[in-house]
């Protein structure tokens, strides 16, 4: 029976109903303007393989694409009710997760592809050979996350005085009448 199938039996069971907050509208200029850029900034790199880079359907796929994602990103900033709040950016925390998680994704995904190239192209490995030996790499990250401790909570910061340092006039010597 397909994944897709046993999925879509099971989330009537397993999923309740949510409902979203009352006075939201759906965020419909943010939805078109996303979906348009990114698929046509998917749609311009993959046709880059057949026509190049300087194909003047992939330029323009991914110059209208890029535009499209400037404008969701415009439309977003000023939505009553955003698709995606871009102000949570501007967070560090947020802003260095995400540094880090597409610098180890693009950095997986070129190790997966050489070792690939080199378990069948130098050590002879099929390619269901080769991607077994990637599926135990899976089972292990997936046991190893459900084995793990769950995070701690966040620290408390403590209650600062209200003046961090005491004025000037506290520190001179009264006066003597």
């Amino acid at each position: 029976m397909p994944v897709g199938a046993v999925i879509a039996l099971l989330v009537p069971v397993l999923l309740t109903e949510s409902k979203a907050a009352a006075g939201g509208r759906m965020d419909v200029p943010g939805a078109v303007t996303v979906t348009l850029g990114l698929g046509g900034a998917v749609y311009g790199i993959s046709r880059a393989g057949d026509l190049g880079w300087t194909s003047p359907v992939v330029l323009g796929c991914l110059g209208a694409g890029l535009l499209l994602l400037v404008v969701f990103w415009r439309i977003e900033l000023r939505a009553a009710y955003p698709l995606a709040s871009v102000g949570i950016l501007r967070k560090p925390t947020v802003r260095w997760g995400n540094i880090g998680g597409f610098v180890t994704i693009t950095m997986q995904t070129a190790v997966i592809f050489l070792v690939t190239l080199y378990l069948q192209e130098v050590l002879g490995y099929s390619p269901m050979a080769t991607g077994l030996a990637f599926a135990v790499i899976g089972v292990a990250a997936f046991l190893g996350g459900m084995a793990a401790p769950p995070p701690d909570p966040p620290l408390r910061q403590p209650r600062r005085p209200a003046h961090r340092h005491a004025p000037a006039s506290r520190l001179a010597p009264p006066a003597c009448s």
